[in-house]
């Protein structure tokens, strides 16, 4: 698999799996490749019990996950994220995987040191042109949190992306904004 030639962009995304779900990378692996990708689109997976596993990218592969933007990013996923009804539910999301998260967002940032973060939703389209990504433009809820706020308040870079945010940027420690 191709390898980047340079991090800037950091994307969290979910799974988009209900809880009844549990997952391993070789089920997500054909989960992808069965929608025509040659192995799983993210670079890292965060599973339910806080675990953090490279895919068959590896950390400096180009991966399959954002459209645009592959050649670029370190994309990173949290298992779940969807409810029973396959409806955006952060609820699903463990505290394992929040501190997991918390904790490979600071480490990635160290290894690649002009990364910036972002959620996969706020690279939709501006559709009006306004210069805000706004929850109508988003192409889908992923990762179903508020990741840029979410940044800044755990002490990584945000990405330069601006979005209309339902709650305050969290103070340090805090848990993960929903929306």
């Amino acid at each position: 698999m191709a390898t980047r030639k340079k991090t800037t962009l950091g994307v969290v995304h979910v799974t988009a799996t209900s809880p009844k779900t549990n997952l391993t990378m070789a089920a997500l692996k054909a989960m992808h490749v069965a929608r025509g990708w040659s192995d799983t689109g993210y670079n890292e997976v965060i599973f339910r019990d806080g675990r953090a596993e490279i895919s068959g990218r590896g950390a400096n592969g180009i991966g399959a996950h954002v459209a645009g933007f592959n050649s670029i990013s370190y994309g990173i996923s949290l298992e779940g994220g969807v409810d029973r009804n396959n409806k955006a539910d952060f609820s699903t999301i463990t505290a394992a995987q929040k501190k997991t998260l918390e904790r490979r967002m600071k480490e990635i940032s160290k290894q690649y040191p002009g990364i910036k973060w972002c959620g996969h939703r706020d690279l939709s389209p501006d559709k009006n042109g306004n210069g805000i990504i706004e929850p109508y433009e988003w192409l889908k809820e992923c990762p179903t949190f508020d990741v840029i706020p979410y940044a800044v308040s755990i002490g990584v870079k945000p990405a330069d992306i601006k979005g209309t945010w339902k709650v305050a940027a969290p103070v340090p420690g805090a848990e993960i904004a929903t929306v």
